[in-house]
């Protein structure tokens, strides 16, 4: 009798170990697209993120956020917590000389975050596209990526861009920008570096490229994103 119990418990215990082991199996399986569009971060257990903060309506506010930035920090910071890196936010305001030694998540555009300014003064005449700032589109040579009003006046479509280089401040670490035309698309291109099905489609985009660049299109309805895809993504040199 006691052998038996003991060989129910031995097995019990075995049956525990090769589920476990073969959970984590599975999410290794799954995440490896993750995994490969992160590669040049994971050397370091922390990882900075650039908001576009605003200040408040006094001098003793603090500064404000807008909800889609908001969603993109999260998406972030759930993804690579879990995988045991600490995930910094800074505000837009920060200073460059105490980030410069980081690896970077820069959020939104030149004109809403001073550190994208920076950023994307350095990295604009590597890439194919241009930012229109007044048009809030993108364009590349004679091809021009406008986002889209409905007839209510509410945006049903939007482009974003997602820049992969070494960290144009330190190239001994690494940068990943995303920049929307409008904030939907900003939120829309941290879903192709933190959801399975998002990031499979980037790192088959991607595949062996080092430093990368690619634009998005989002189709919004009812102010979420309902579809995107992939239009163009290309190597890039570095800043």
């Amino acid at each position: 009798m006691f052998l038996d119990f003991s060989i129910n418990i031995i097995a019990s215990i075995a049956l525990l170990i090769l589920g476990y082991s073969f959970e984590r199996l599975r999410l290794f399986y799954k995440t490896r697209s993750i995994r490969h569009l992160w590669k040049p971060f994971l050397q370091s257990k922390k990882l900075s993120v650039v908001l576009s903060t605003r200040p408040g309506p006094y001098a003793r506010s603090t500064p404000r956020l807008s909800l889609q930035e908001m969603l993109s920090f999260v998406n972030i910071s759930n993804r690579l917590s879990s995988i045991g890196m600490e995930i910094l936010p800074k505000d837009s305001q920060v200073r460059i000389d105490d980030i410069k030694n980081e690896n970077l998540v820069v959020l939104g555009g030149p004109l809403a975050n001073e550190v994208a300014k920076e950023v994307w003064a350095r990295v604009s005449p590597n890439i194919p596209f241009s930012l229109d700032t007044e048009k809030q589109s993108f364009r590349m040579s004679d091809q021009e990526y406008i986002p889209v009003l409905g007839t209510d006046g509410k945006l049903i479509k939007d482009y974003g861009i997602i820049i992969r280089q070494p960290q144009p401040f330190n190239p001994h670490m690494a940068l990943f920008y995303c920049l929307g035309c409008h904030g939907f698309s900003t939120h829309g291109t941290t879903l192709y570096l933190t959801e399975f099905n998002y990031a499979k489609k980037l790192a088959d985009a991607v595949g062996d490229k080092s430093n990368f660049v690619a634009l998005i299109e989002f189709d919004v309805q009812n102010n979420n994103i309902a579809a995107s895809k992939i239009l163009h993504c290309f190597i890039t040199a570095n800043a």
